[in-house]
């Protein structure tokens, strides 16, 4: 997969949903803290950010941000995800042809309470098999176990070899419904198969969700560049959240 070639495949989609997970503002709101950790990611690497709760806090929901944004010099996302009961992990892949370094910036919403949180994972190949699209796509439900809620999730993206290009991007990362946190993972057919990861946050608390739809102008180039916001209801405070991408193509092939 080339560098102009990956790129344009992430950012030819036409609309991007955002979910959002939200709780009662008067709730557990006040007492949810924000931990992150930023992380230079310089050319040619593959670089991991843990934000980590404070102690006496757990993770209720996590996020990212990469710097500069997805654009012809510039690092992509390969990993946002729950790593233990008090840390969230953001990963960026920067190319090796790139030639600014970038920085991923993981982030960690925190409380003091005890949610007894469950994480839950599924994984599956995608890519290293030829297909007549030119595009692997495997699509992942994580259900939470009995009497819990989806209240947060992501994803990650093992990739053999040593970080030169992205094989796989989540066109799919969001909450489902009440209790299921859906991925999809796109790749070009041709590339070497990665082995995509999603994971599920699972809680007691009920949670609402909110979505909003941004329509992005379709291109066939780089630098194609959007923002949609979702807003939770009134009353609640945003907790979590996802994203819907697509459709994406080659040629005429759509997904």
């Amino acid at each position: 997969m080339t560098k102009s070639g990956t790129k344009a495949f992430l950012t030819i989609a036409a609309a991007v949903t955002l979910l959002a997970v939200a709780l009662p503002s008067g709730a557990l709101a006040a007492h949810i803290k924000t931990a992150s950790k930023k992380v230079t990611v310089p050319p040619g690497a593959d670089k991991p950010a843990k934000a980590t709760c404070p102690h006496g806090t757990n993770l209720v929901g996590g996020g990212f941000a990469i710097t500069p944004k997805i654009v012809e010099d510039g690092a992509i996302l390969t990993g946002s995800h729950p790593a233990g009961a008090r840390s969230w992990v953001a990963s960026a892949l920067n190319y090796p042809t790139d030639t600014v370094s970038s920085s991923i910036t993981s982030y960690a919403y925190c409380e003091k309470g005890a949610l007894g949180m469950r994480t839950v994972t599924k994984s599956a190949r995608v890519g290293g098999v030829p297909t007549a699209s030119g595009i692997d796509s495997k699509k992942l439900a994580v259900r939470c176990p009995h009497g819990l809620d989806a209240l947060a999730g992501g994803f990650s993206d093992a990739r053999p070899g040593p970080p030169t290009y992205a094989s796989a991007v989540a066109g799919v990362n969001r909450r489902a419904s009440k209790h299921v946190w859906q991925l999809q993972g796109i790749a070009i057919s041709v590339t070497p198969a990665s082995r995509i990861t999603a994971y599920a946050d699972c809680g007691k608390p009920a949670r609402k969700q909110a979505a909003k739809t941004a329509h992005i102008p379709q291109s066939g180039g780089n630098g194609n560049l959007g923002a949609a916001t979702a807003r939770c209801h009134h009353g609640t405070t945003g907790l979590s959240g996802g994203w819907a991408v697509g459709p994406f193509k080659i040629g005429r092939a759509h997904v």
